[in-house]
Order: structure tokens, then sequence, then C-alpha cells
């Protein structure tokens, strides 16, 4: 089965981010769940490029709801990465699924 390392390395570095946010535990840890879930969507053949969107959508509204500069610079953080993923899921070959 293909191992797609740049996709999950582009999740494990936002992941990164979302750590150096200075976010308390709690929503450090939820937030670090919804990374855990994209990154699992991204990393193989199986990719379902609307479930990889809706986690990063989850992921946007609960950096939005954190109302502060950290939450901020994580949208965009989000977003840019978002954006990038996207790209390389939509220009994957088709999976054998």
């Amino acid at each position: 089965m293909p191992y797609f390392s740049a996709d999950a390395r582009l999740i494990a570095d936002l992941g990164s981010r979302l750590e150096e946010a200075g976010l308390p535990f709690a929503l450090l840890r939820k937030n670090k769940g919804i990374v855990n879930a994209i990154e699992m969507q991204v990393e193989d053949e199986y990719a379902a490029p609307a479930v990889t969107a809706a986690l990063f959508e989850c992921l946007l509204l609960s950096a939005r709801s954190i109302g502060t500069p950290a939450g901020d610079a994580l949208c965009a953080q989000v977003e840019a990465c978002r954006d990038r993923v996207a790209k390389s899921l939509a220009a994957r070959p088709a999976s054998g699924s």
C-alpha cells in the first residue's frame, strides 16, 4: 500500500505548530485529535477528499472559537495546509477502492 509521506509530513508540521500555539491543554488535546484524524486520512492511498475537507473544516471551526491572536494564526496555518493537501490529493492517481 502506498504511503504518502509528504502529505503526512504536512499534517505533522501543522500539529507541531499547534503545539507551539500555547493553547490550554484541553484545547490542544482536542485540536490534536482532529489533526491526527486528518493525518490518518491523507497518509495512504485511501484518502477520502470529502472526509479530509470536513476534518479541516472542524479544525478551522475549533481554531476560530479560540478568539485570540494564537487562534487567528492557527486559522491561517490550517487554511494554508488545507489548500496544499487538497492540491496534493487532487493530483494523486485514483485509488483501487
